[in-house]
């Protein structure tokens, strides 16, 4: 299976926060951060990730609180396997929408590397 490794993961961050005004977080299948606007939370867990990881649903957060903002946390699921999470800082309603496109984004990146290495 394909994974995002932590330079494409920051590459599509850097690149879609240049069109979303909302920080992104990308997680892997661990719920840890691989890609973030905020750097310096790179390689830390994300707990929503893990919610959403558990899951296979939204995680959808309403409050700030001490280890959390809140925002949305979208499954990636490539092949019916939970592959890593989206996450994106903000109010769920306002950002659902592009948490949706991220995640497609990532979803066609993965899928079409996963092509990519099987004709190799």
């Amino acid at each position: 299976m394909f994974q995002l490794s932590e330079h494409t993961a920051q590459e599509i961050v850097d690149k879609m926060m240049q069109d979303i005004p909302y920080n992104i977080n990308i997680m892997n299948d661990q719920g840890v951060i691989i890609g973030s606007g905020n750097r310096r939370r790179v390689g830390t867990i994300h707990q929503g990730a893990v919610k959403a990881l558990a899951t296979g649903k939204m995680i959808e957060v309403w409050t700030d609180g001490r280890n959390e903002k809140k925002g949305t946390n979208e499954p990636i699921v490539i092949d019916h396997k939970r592959v890593g999470v989206i996450g994106i800082t903000g109010n769920p309603d306002e950002v659902r929408p592009f948490c949706n496109l991220v995640r497609t984004t990532v979803s066609l990146l993965i899928e079409q590397g996963t092509a990519l290495k099987n004709s190799a």
